[in-house]
């Protein structure tokens, strides 16, 4: 079984949508840990409105979670991140936060970054865009959601050399016919740089990773798959660029 870091999960409980209380969290990092992952970055949301508790709170819960987590399961590292909704307040909060570690993957530069699905692609480049002259380095959160790209996989490659990199969500990499044809599309494309679970709950979007994996070994090889799900999430904690 191939080990891997999952960067895009919904763990903490009661900050966002995902778990509910510490024991779900615990039954999800356990199933986790069984399909393989030694890494888990906790993504809660931030999206002004709706999921947008400060971040000493986010702090603390991690805190605690990563407390129970290493009695309990020591081989486990869990880190903490953000999934940030792109709009004008998040904006604002990471113009304010530059350079202080706060709302990054596990303290880097590395910001996760999310839009509705119906996103026009130009709201999306020009987002992104001025993120990165903040001085963060970007990570499109499932962008198989994005449907502006969907419909044009090309439009991937310019974020790409603009210097943003993609996350796609296992679930979807093993998923319907559909979305496997445009995630191995642009993996084929070498527009794919992370996988994440995305996961909310133990019941419900739970935390599967396995069968991404062994679909993208089976299509592009051991190596590769290596280098999306535990080489470049350890470079990113390292503050690396890929």
């Amino acid at each position: 079984m191939l080990n891997s870091i999952d960067v895009h999960c919904h763990i903490l409980p009661g900050v966002d949508d995902g778990s509910e209380s510490m024991d779900e969290t615990m039954s999800m990092i356990k199933m986790a840990y069984s399909e393989g992952i030694r890494g888990m970055i906790a993504t809660p949301h931030y999206h002004y409105g709706y999921a947008a508790q400060d971040w000493e709170k986010v702090y603390h819960v991690w805190e605690q979670v990563r407390e129970k987590v290493s009695a309990e399961l020591p081989e486990m590292e869990i880190y903490l991140g953000r999934e940030i909704y792109s709009d004008s307040r998040s904006m604002d909060m990471l113009a304010a936060d530059a350079g202080s570690g706060r709302n990054t993957m596990g303290s880097s530069r590395y910001v996760l970054i999310e839009f509705t699905p119906g996103a026009q692609y130009r709201e999306i480049k020009n987002s992104l865009s001025n993120i990165l002259s903040l001085g963060y380095q970007t990570i499109l959160a499932h962008a198989e959601r994005c449907m502006s790209i969907r419909k044009k996989p090309e439009l991937a490659e310019e974020l790409v050399q603009m210097g943003n990199y993609i996350q796609l969500n296992a679930g979807s990499i093993a998923g319907s016919f559909s979305d496997r044809r445009f995630c191995k599309k642009l993996m084929s494309m070498d527009c794919v740089h992370f996988v994440g679970t995305d996961c909310h709950g133990s019941t419900k979007r739970t935390p599967q990773i396995e069968k991404s994996i062994e679909y993208v070994i089976k299509h592009f090889g051991e190596e590769y798959a290596q280098q999306l799900y535990w080489e470049n999430p350890k470079k990113m904690l390292g503050n690396e660029y890929l």
